[in-house]
C-alpha cells in the first residue's frame, strides 16, 4: 500500500511547482502534495486553510522580489506570522504538535524561483542548446525571471519557460539541486519530512 504524502508544498503557481517537483527529485516529491496558490497574495491564505483543514507539516515556498535580504527577511517573517494565526485562531491540535514551527516553514528564494537556473549556468547551457553569456548569467542572479525569458528567446532549443521545465531530465534536475538555493530547499524539505516522521 502507497504512502499518502505528509508534506503539503504550497507555491506561488503551477511551473513554482514544476521546479520544485524537479528541484527535489521523484524519491523526495513523492512524499509532498503540491498546491497552487494563484500568486503570492494568496500563499499564506492558502496556506492557513490547509494547516486548519489537513493539518502539517507545510512548506510555503515564494520569490521576495527583491535582493535586500532585510526585506526579504521581513516579508518572511510577516507570513510565519500570518502562518502562525492559523493555529491559534480556533483550531483543535494535540499538545504534541508544538512548538508551531515544526508544523510549517516558510522558503523564500532571492529574489525569485528562476535564480536556481542561474546557480547552476551548465543546466541552463544544456537546456538552452548554447552557452549562456557570462554577463547575463551575472545579470540573472539579479533578475532572473526577465533575463531566463530573454535567452529562451534566443535558444536553440526551447522558446519558453513551460517547455524548458518539461525537458528537465534526471541530469538536470541533480545539477539544479546542487545550486546554493535549490540545495537549501532541499535540506528544508528533507528537515520538515524527519521532523514528521
Amino acid at each position: 500500500m502507497m504512502t499518502p504524502p505528509s508534506l503539503k508544498i504550497i507555491v506561488e503557481g503551477v511551473t513554482d511547482a514544476q521546479l520544485i517537483r524537479a528541484i527535489l527529485g521523484d524519491d523526495l516529491a513523492k512524499h509532498a502534495q503540491f498546491y497552487a496558490a494563484q500568486g503570492r497574495a494568496s500563499l499564506a491564505a492558502l496556506g492557513q486553510t490547509i494547516l486548519f483543514h489537513e493539518g502539517g507539516p507545510v512548506l510555503l515556498v515564494m520569490d521576495s522580489d527583491t535582493l535586500n535580504p532585510q526585506l526579504a527577511a521581513e516579508m518572511q517573517s510577516l507570513t510565519i506570522a500570518a502562518m502562525s494565526g492559523s493555529l491559534t485562531s480556533g483550531g483543535q491540535f494535540p499538545v504534541e504538535t508544538l512548538p508551531l514551527t515544526s508544523q510549517f516553514k516558510v522558503f523564500t528564494f532571492i529574489p525569485e524561483i528562476e535564480a536556481v537556473f542561474f546557480e547552476a549556468p551548465e543546466v541552463l547551457d544544456r537546456l538552452l542548446g548554447k552557452k549562456a553569456p557570462q554577463d547575463k548569467v551575472r545579470e540573472g542572479h539579479l533578475i532572473p525571471k526577465q533575463v531566463l525569458t530573454e535567452l529562451l528567446a534566443n535558444a536553440k532549443t526551447h522558446h519558453d519557460y513551460q517547455q524548458l521545465l518539461e525537458h528537465l531530465d534526471p541530469k538536470a534536475q541533480k545539477s539544479l539541486a546542487t545550486g546554493s538555493q535549490a540545495s537549501r530547499l532541499k535540506a528544508t524539505v528533507e528537515s520538515l519530512l524527519a521532523d514528521a516522521a
